[in-house]
């Protein structure tokens, strides 16, 4: 799913890789959890052992500046968008398992309607938007070394 929005995005845009971003892009799609600069490094050496992070940094600034990816602040993380919106603001909803740190994406119009209505009514200008919230995944909870009382209380979240 995620290499068909990329490609998507990619052909939208009219955007061509370099090979360097190619294999940069390809490390972070098939991560199934938002990664690190020196994650993305570690793995990128293997291919190009001289690679150091700078280059990582140029290359993830220029995937934010196309929305290929997102920051996750928090974390000092990066996670492919894996909706092709092809818009210039791209905002979007990002749920983290806190077990495996697998991230889910989506995107509500109605949710952000309501954040810009807010955030005109208090004049506050937002940037692109990443809302980010944190859980366990179903396939976590449902792992018996999950404890009850944490099921219990994410099921009545």
């Amino acid at each position: 799913m995620k290499n068909e929005v990329i490609n998507k995005l990619l052909a939208d845009r009219d955007i061509t890789l370099t090979s360097l971003r190619q294999e940069i892009l390809v490390i972070l799609a098939l991560s199934n959890k938002p990664m690190g600069a020196y994650d993305i490094l570690n793995q990128l050496k293997k291919k190009r052992p001289n690679a150091q992070p700078p280059t990582v940094y140029r290359v993830l600034n220029f995937f934010l500046e196309v929305k290929l990816i997102h920051r996750i602040e928090a974390q000092n993380a990066y996670v492919c968008c894996s909706h092709a919106s092809g818009q210039a603001s791209h905002k979007a909803i990002l749920l983290l398992c806190q077990t495996c740190g697998k991230g889910f994406e989506f995107e509500d119009k109605a949710i952000f309607e309501s954040i810009a209505k807010f955030s005109k009514k208090n004049s506050i200008a937002l940037d692109d938007t990443l809302i980010q919230m944190n859980g366990i995944c179903q396939n976590c909870l449902a792992n018996p070394a999950i404890s009850a009382d944490t099921v219990k209380r994410l099921k009545h979240v």
